[in-house]
């Protein structure tokens, strides 16, 4: 589950649950308890607020850096968020299939 948040920033619960043939509500817990301990994130979209994004967290993105990729993490993070709406648009095709 987590792999598959990684590789594919910005999912949904829903597009999660397809990729993994389960159902929303079984999705949902597991998505509650990784908040919980810290491993992924839940963000607003920006185009539709009822939908949450999910992220793998700031901080398990960091600790895979060394100490001069920490440095440049916010310049990363801002061209991540530029290529998360071509990667949703990928996600949406491949989810369709």
């Amino acid at each position: 589950m987590l792999a598959l948040i990684d590789a594919n920033p910005g999912l949904t619960a829903r597009q999660l649950a397809r990729a993994l043939a389960e159902t929303p509500p079984s999705i949902a817990a597991w998505v509650e308890r990784l908040q919980a301990r810290g491993l992924i994130e839940r963000r607003r979209s920006v185009r539709d607020g009822r939908v949450q994004r999910l992220l793998q967290a700031e901080r398990v993105v960091l600790a895979g850096l060394s100490g001069a990729e920490r440095s440049g993490a916010g310049d990363a993070d801002r061209t991540a968020a530029q290529g998360c709406a071509a990667a949703r648009t990928a996600d949406n095709t491949l989810m369709q299939r």
